[in-house]
């Protein structure tokens, strides 16, 4: 079975291109690990695509370079999402903090009373209306 011609000119654009799209990667994220990440997007949509790839060599680097800005568009938007969501997230557990308080809040009090002899415990219980222990 002979090779697909758009594949094997994808597969040499990307061999060619990719020391050139990482570095662009690697300018516009602070990790690199995100910029490999990137990468692999980018080819990966690029294989889904091959059929648009254009025949010249010139134009696939341009094209290429769309389908890394679009992946990097992206990669924006979520890491936007992400951070939106998780300042979501901290509200609500800083709101949650200052409504309920501490499962331990008043432990020495109960230990206290729990010290006091079964008469002393009504009278505590009776005298600070929380009922009988």
């Amino acid at each position: 079975m002979t090779p697909d011609p758009q594949a094997q000119r994808l597969t040499e654009a990307l061999r060619r291109e990719s020391p050139d799209l990482l570095r662009y990667f690697r300018r516009r994220v602070t990790e690199p690990e995100d910029a490999a990440d990137l990468l692999a997007e980018t080819g990966l949509t690029a294989w889904r695509r091959v059929g648009d790839l254009p025949a010249d060599d010139e134009g696939a680097r341009r094209w290429l370079f769309t389908v890394a800005h679009n992946t990097y568009l992206n990669y924006q938007r979520g890491s936007r999402r992400r951070h939106a969501l998780a300042d979501r997230v901290r509200g609500v557990l800083a709101g949650a903090e200052r409504v309920s308080p501490p499962s331990d809040d008043g432990i020495e009090v109960r230990d206290a009373i729990d010290n006091l002899t079964p008469v002393r415990q009504r009278s505590s219980a009776s005298s600070t209306g929380t009922g009988s222990p």
